[in-house]
């Protein structure tokens, strides 16, 4: 499904969370077929229930790299940040770069980030 694909990028782990969230969800609705809307319902459940994974990576990032993450999400001007932190978050496939614009990768990483830096 192509809202799976492109709410975890294809990586593995936040596939299999997804999925797994998805498959109970199903499950409790007695059905068999999963619809955009299911995967919607489901990316909540899927960063509560993968709360470790994504706190341990909030927490591994450093402190300067959590400042350009917080400003992308507030959509504030960032302080000139150093190119070494874009290129870090970048490979460690937080960002990317489209255009002259950075974004995240990946948007179950974004929703939780933006729970983090909102609340």
């Amino acid at each position: 499904m192509s809202q799976i694909i492109q709410a975890t990028r294809c990586q593995p782990y936040l596939v299999q969370l997804l999925c797994t969230v998805i498959v109970d969800h199903l499950n409790r609705e007695k059905r068999r077929l999963a619809t955009p809307d299911d995967v919607q319902i489901c990316i909540p459940i899927a960063i509560e229930t993968g709360g470790m994974y994504f706190r341990e990576l909030w927490k591994s990032l450093s402190d300067s790299e959590q400042e350009v993450l917080e400003h992308l999400i507030t959509e504030q001007t960032p302080h000139p940040s150093p190119k070494s932190t874009i290129r870090r978050l970048i490979r460690k496939e937080i960002l990317e770069k489209v255009g002259d614009c950075y974004r995240f990768q990946v948007p179950l990483v974004e929703t939780f980030i933006t729970q983090v830096v909102t609340v």
